[in-house]
């Protein structure tokens, strides 16, 4: 809690000769006492009177008061950071763009400080949550008494739905400078987030392609101002540019979410091709609203790609279903051409969908199957099958979201098994870890070390070539394989047969 204007402090010889009180803070309502930092020092040998105006207790009402003290000059001397102001170009930035915020740093004690941290954090809410992210952190060498260092960072906006958001700084992160307080090391600057967000660019259905469905949430400055008229600029950008075109126009209807049908600057599906068009939306104000400019808030760019869907789907049945912690896609078509390929795009936690490099698919007599061996416990996923030939490309099917349950550490059995020459050995493993394979024989003894390092967590294979330690090929016997990871470990038998 901050007091600055209830405090002064006077020479009590010399009414005039008065300190002023440059910040006085109560460290939480019912906090004993009071801290006072000065402008200017006071003189040792001389008699003061500080005088507090309309200090309010707890229980006890508001009320002013006065004390005389004699000063001697025996403060302890010492340095004391404190961040004194911020300032920045902007106080509503447009998404997913930098800009500078300025901040100083004063020592107000009254020795110099030693090697001191500044972390930079930029703070916001999303899902109900305050999320704090750490910016930049620099080291500087010191600080002076009476002294004041000025410097920059750079902010990027995040791209959220959060209306209040702040920048701020936190001098002497890690405490290496011993000070007369710690309260005061915190400095904030607030910003309001008015731009809008886009959700999803989509594929027009059933469309004869060069069509997007555009999903975005709207400006909290709309929700504000339901009184000001206000419309939302869809933008396209033109090639690999920086200029943007605007394609399509929604005015503001006081809704949460919104969505406009838009053009793509060519058709995907020409043989592998992929034509993206990149979208940005503007929330447009008019002339006349103050600050009376034109104001313009952007959000982040997000893209997406249009098919020709007119021609007849050759799909016939499909269906997506957890194969043990992986995700299995079957469909059956009735007709293909040799020269088609099939896609399979992903969407993992909601997020806009990626492309799979190399999809391993199998096919026989127009049925086909896609196992996705790369799903993490806990986690959801979305697929999007396409097919695309020489003439165009055309999505197949999208599933629904398949939630993939938590999982426990696990070590399958190795494949095949018995074996000769070699096998294939996976685990899954609920977090990232340190992980140990090792292989014994019947008498426990190691005769061959696989994997000792760390790994992300998710499902992962290794072959087994049937090598013992030296590099020479193992007789036939049985043998064990142990998997050890945190505090768990995990034991499966395997028979090599020659």
């Amino acid at each position: 809690m901050f007091y600055n204007d209830l405090f002064f402090i006077y020479d009590s010889s010399n009414i005039q000769d008065t300190i002023r009180v440059y910040k006085a803070w109560q460290e939480g309502y019912e906090a004993p006492n009071f801290t006072l930092a000065l402008v200017s020092p006071m003189v040792p040998g001389t008699d003061y009177v500080l005088v507090a105006n309309d200090i309010c207790c707890v229980g006890h009402g508001c009320a002013s008061s006065s004390m005389y003290f004699h000063y001697d000059g025996n403060f302890e001397d010492k340095p004391d950071l404190w961040p004194i102001d911020m300032t920045s170009e902007t106080f509503s930035p447009s998404a997913c763009e930098s800009f500078q915020a300025g901040y100083s740093v004063n020592n107000m004690g009254s020795l110099p400080a030693g090697p001191f941290s500044v972390r930079g954090i930029v703070s916001y809410y999303t899902d109900g949550a305050r999320i704090q992210e750490t910016i930049f952190m620099k080291e500087y060498p010191g600080l002076d008494a009476g002294s004041t260092l000025k410097d920059s960072l750079e902010i990027s906006v995040p791209d959220n739905f959060s209306l209040h958001t702040y920048v701020g700084i936190h001098v002497d992160y890690y405490d290496e400078v011993d000070e007369w307080t710690d309260y005061n090391n915190y400095w904030t600057l607030d910003f309001f987030n008015y731009n809008p967000v886009i959700v999803s660019v989509e594929d027009l259905p059933e469309d004869a392609g060069g069509w997007l469905t555009l999903f975005f949430n709207s400006s909290r400055f709309e929700s504000l101002n339901e009184d000001i008229s206000v419309r939302y600029d869809i933008l396209r950008r033109i090639d690999d540019s920086e200029v943007w075109d605007v394609v399509g126009q929604v005015p503001g209807s006081g809704t949460n979410t919104y969505q406009c049908n838009v053009p793509t600057a060519a058709d995907s599906g020409d043989g592998e091709q992929t034509n993206w068009s990149v979208y940005r939306v503007s929330l447009i104000v008019p002339d006349g609203v103050p600050p009376e400019e034109t104001q313009i808030y952007t959000s982040c760019p997000d893209s997406g790609y249009s098919l020709d869907n007119s021609i007849s789907t050759l799909l016939q049945a499909h269906s997506a279903m957890l194969d043990d912690s992986r995700v299995l896609l079957t469909w059956k078509l009735s007709n293909k051409g040799s020269s088609g390929i099939f896609t399979v795009d992903r969407s993992e936690n909601g997020s806009r969908f990626i492309r799979i490099a190399d999809p391993d698919i199998e096919g026989r007599g127009g049925e086909y199957r896609f196992l996705d061996d790369t799903v993490l416990p806990g986690r959801s996923y979305r697929y999007r099958v396409g097919y695309i030939d020489k003439e165009s490309g055309i999505v197949l099917f999208e599933t629904q979201a398949i939630q993939i349950p938590g999982a426990d550490l696990a070590l399958y059995q190795n494949s095949p098994n018995p074996f000769n020459p070699s096998t294939t050995i996976s685990w899954l493993l609920p977090d990232a870890m340190r992980v140990r394979l090792e292989i014994f024989d019947v008498s426990g003894r190691s005769v061959y070390l696989l994997l000792d390092k760390k790994l992300e967590s998710g499902r992962h294979s290794t072959r087994w070539d049937g090598i013992g330690s030296k590099g020479s090929p193992l007789s036939s016997g049985i043998y064990f394989l142990r998997l050890s990871a945190g505090k768990e470990s995990i034991t499966r038998k395997m028979v090599l047969l020659k």
